[in-house]
């Protein structure tokens, strides 16, 4: 007996396919709606980034004495203000993908361990030809694009 079926027979069902169907949907919505909490979060975190490190350093150029502004170009340091807070706010939002993705993955890969084994190696031995001809397409086309550009 698999610890889904142990799952399903304490929650009272039956464990046949239609039951382990509901669960492992029931699985993939929990992961979709921890998918969406994260991307709130980080959305927020983005923007409170952003308008902390803008607000920060628009004082500080602001606080400058007259002489600054008539010997600087102001406008372009702006401009870099303006991107660098966007850049570490891209980080950030970067970082929470890849950990929203990676616990997403190992959270999925064990409720699919819970569910079936056999399932589960099946799945991995395709989730890994998957990649790799993933990977291999994304190699030619880089070779067809440098050949294309040298047209």
């Amino acid at each position: 007996m698999t610890a889904s079926d142990r799952l399903l027979s304490g929650l009272g069902f039956t464990p046949d396919f239609i039951s382990v169907l509901v669960l492992a949907t029931v699985v993939i919505c929990f992961g979709a709606c921890l998918t969406y909490i994260a991307s709130l979060f980080s959305t927020n975190l983005t923007v409170f980034t952003i308008k902390s490190i803008k607000k920060r350093l628009i004082s500080d150029v602001l606080n400058r004495p007259y002489l600054f502004f008539t010997q600087g170009m102001v406008g372009k340091i702006v401009a870099v203000i303006t991107e660098q807070a966007g850049n570490s706010a891209s980080t950030i939002d970067i970082a929470f993908r890849v950990l929203t993705a990676l616990m997403l993955s190992v959270g999925f890969l064990v409720s699919l361990f819970l569910i079936s084994i056999k399932l589960t190696i099946s799945l991995g031995v395709m989730g890994i030809v998957v990649i790799a001809t993933n990977q291999w397409l994304y190699k030619k086309n880089e070779i067809l694009s440098r050949i294309w550009n040298d047209l």
